[in-house]
């Protein structure tokens, strides 16, 4: 709704959730990987976002995205023709449309900042609780 997303970019913390305001408008939402093709450039932050959405997100598996999501994400592809047949794939399997939502909220959800910030807090103690001094 278009009332919704004007009322997050009037909120301090609107940036924030404005883009998962606009992913629920969605069915199905595709990430492609930087350059190809060159008109569409997206982050690894979008493609995080986006999967913490719940929408189904298929997403082009290579550079950056490939280090995040490794080779078993069911919604990755690496060429227009994996993409089409992935759709293929989706419109005879709507099984297959659960399996990717699951599986991208499990991915976003180890990008939460609270759980990094644990993941760093933890690690400065155990340097601290080894260095002598």
């Amino acid at each position: 709704e278009p009332a919704n997303i004007h009322r997050l970019l009037a909120s301090p913390e609107g940036g924030a959730f404005l883009w998962t305001e606009i992913y629920l408008q969605y069915d199905l939402l595709i990430v492609y990987t930087k350059p190809w093709p060159k008109d569409r450039i997206n982050s690894v932050q979008r493609m995080v976002n986006a999967m913490r959405s719940g929408v189904p997100t298929l997403v082009q598996n290579t550079g950056a995205h490939h280090l995040v999501l490794g080779s078993d994400y069911p919604g990755s592809f690496v060429t227009e023709q994996d993409l089409n047949k992935l759709i293929n794939s989706l419109r005879a399997d709507p099984a297959r449309w659960t399996s990717i939502r699951r599986e991208g909220i499990r991915i976003a959800s180890s990008f939460d900042p609270f759980l990094i910030g644990q993941m760093y807090v933890n690690m400065f103690s155990e340097i601290a609780a080894d260095t002598v001094i």
